[in-house]
C-alpha cells in the first residue's frame, strides 16, 4: 500500500469514526485531522473539503456494505434463504442514531449521483438473486423485496427491543411476495 493510500484510508477511517460518534456536527477539516493522527494541511493535501472526504468515507462505507451483503447472501443457495439471510444482517445492524443521519446533506448534487450507484447495490444483489431463482429479471419483485427489507431495518432502527417480532415479520412478507408469481 502506498504512502498516499494509506493515508487517505487514515481520513476516510477517522471521518467514519466521527460520523458513528459525533454524527455530521463533528465532521470538520481540524477534527478529522486530530482523529486521523496528521496535520491540517496533511489532510488538505488529500482532500480539498469536507465535502470530498464526506463522499470517500460514504463511498467506501457502501462499498464495505455492498461487499458483505453479498457475502451474507452466498450463504445460501435458494432465494428465500438469501432475503431471510439479508434480512437478518440489516436488522441486526439497524442502529437508532444512524437511522435520521442525513449523510448526503452536505454533499452536491454529483457527489449524490457518483454515491447512487453504490447505494444500487444491495437491491442489485437481490435482482440477481431473483433472476437466479425464476430465471427471469422480475424487476417488480426485486423492488419489492429490497423496499421490505429496508422498511425492517427502518423499523427495527426505530424499536431495537423488537428486532427478533420485525424479522419474524418480514420474513413472512418477504416469502409472501415470492409466492405472488404474477410479481415474476
Amino acid at each position: 500500500m502506498t504512502l498516499k493510500q494509506r493515508q487517505t484510508e487514515k481520513i476516510v477511517t477517522a471521518t467514519l469514526d466521527l460520523i458513528t460518534h459525533s454524527g455530521l456536527a463533528g465532521i470538520s477539516m481540524s477534527n478529522i485531522a486530530q482523529r486521523a493522527g496528521l496535520s491540517r494541511q496533511t489532510v488538505y493535501n488529500y482532500f480539498p473539503d469536507t465535502g470530498s472526504i464526506l463522499e470517500a468515507a460514504l463511498a467506501a462505507h457502501l462499498d464495505a456494505m455492498a461487499a458483505h451483503v453479498d457475502a451474507v447472501m452466498g450463504k445460501s443457495d435458494t432465494l428465500a434463504g438469501k432475503l431471510a439471510a439479508l434480512a437478518g444482517f440489516l436488522i441486526d445492524v439497524a442502529d437508532p442514531a444512524h437511522a435520521a443521519l442525513p449523510l448526503d446533506a452536505g454533499l452536491s448534487a454529483a457527489a449524490r449521483a457518483r454515491l447512487s450507484a453504490r447505494e444500487q447495490a444491495p437491491r442489485d444483489s437481490i435482482a440477481r438473486a431473483v433472476k437466479a431463482e425464476l430465471g427471469n429479471e422480475a424487476p417488480a419483485l426485486a423492488d419489492l423485496l429490497w423496499a421490505q427489507i429496508e422498511a425492517g431495518a427502518a423499523t427495527a432502527a426505530r424499536h431495537p427491543d423488537r428486532k427478533p417480532d420485525i424479522l419474524a415479520a418480514l420474513l413472512a412478507a418477504t416469502s409472501a411476495a415470492i409466492a405472488q408469481g404474477d410479481l415474476a
